[in-house]
This record gives C-alpha cells, sequence and structure tokens, in this order.
C-alpha cells in the first residue's frame, strides 16, 4: 500500500509536478474542462498552494510509492444555508502506472479522516462522466450519487423560428 503523508510547504515542487499532470489527463476526459470551471481545485487552477495550504479550512495529501511521489488529493471546508459545515473532496489524482495499488484509495480515506475531525457533516466530491475508476473508488469509500447535470450546448441552428 502506498504511503500518504499531509503535504506541507516543502511539497509545493510535487504538488506542481502532479497538478501539471492531473490538469493535463481530467482536461483531456469529457467534461474535464467544465469541471475545473466549476470545481475550485487547488493546482488546476492556478491556486497558490502554500496559500491553500495554509488556510485554515484547507488540506492536501501526497501519496508515495517506492520512493516516488505518484499522487495527491485536496479538500477543504465549506459552509452552506440549512447544511452547515460540508466537505469538498476537491480532488484525488493518481500517476496512471500507479494505479490499482491503492494510492487513491489511501489518499481519499486520509482527506475522509481529516474532514471527520475538521466537523463535516457529510462530503461532496465530484466525478467525471463515464470516469468508471473514480465512480468505483467513491463508491468503495461510502459516497453515493445524488445529482447529475447534464448539458446540451446551443448554437444558431437551436434558435427558434423567427428569431
Amino acid at each position: 500500500m502506498p504511503a500518504v503523508r499531509r503535504a506541507g510547504a516543502g511539497d509545493a515542487g510535487a504538488l506542481a509536478r502532479l497538478g501539471k499532470l492531473a490538469l493535463e489527463d481530467v482536461s483531456s476526459r469529457r467534461g474535464g474542462v467544465a469541471l475545473l470551471a466549476e470545481v475550485e481545485q487547488p493546482l488546476a487552477c492556478g491556486e497558490d498552494v502554500p496559500s491553500f495550504l495554509g488556510s485554515a479550512g484547507s488540506a492536501m495529501w501526497i501519496a508515495s510509492w517506492a520512493g516516488a511521489d505518484v499522487g495527491y488529493a485536496a479538500a477543504s471546508l465549506v459552509e452552506r444555508s440549512g447544511e452547515g459545515r460540508i466537505g469538498m473532496l476537491r480532488c484525488v489524482w493518481v500517476e496512471p502506472e500507479a494505479r490499482g495499488l491503492g494510492a487513491g484509495e489511501a489518499l481519499t480515506q486520509a482527506a475522509v479522516d481529516w474532514l471527520w475531525h475538521e466537523g463535516a457533516g457529510s462530503i461532496d466530491a465530484p466525478a467525471l462522466p463515464g470516469d468508471r475508476s473514480a465512480k468505483r473508488l467513491l463508491e468503495l469509500s461510502g459516497f453515493k450519487a445524488r445529482l447529475i447535470v447534464m448539458r446540451r450546448d446551443l448554437d444558431q441552428s437551436d434558435a427558434p423560428t423567427g428569431a
């Protein structure tokens, strides 16, 4: 099982490398660009990693295997009217060569444990349409789908007659 550690300021280089790989991976998938625009994700949205790590309501973790950093996760807390403190598992990403070793599960559990200790009453986590491995990871970790958002892009051919 890969080792997981809480990321600190000294991990900025490793997080930048992993974040660049994750951004390329997620951006190439169906719905990836929209996910990155809608769900604030450290690294992927150009967020300042030291600032994110220094925020009281945010944390990141790094998974290592055979001496190499192979994945990361980020989580934060938000207050929602009527729901209280909600945990946001903002991202879990593992290098393709290291998938299937348990890094995703270990990163997810580290984030869940931290969010529980921080007082979250529930946790939301995004998954891309068709990303069966992410969906399986989240379901095995106790998450359940509760909302599917569909989109239809409109162009001139969709204009009502007479418009």
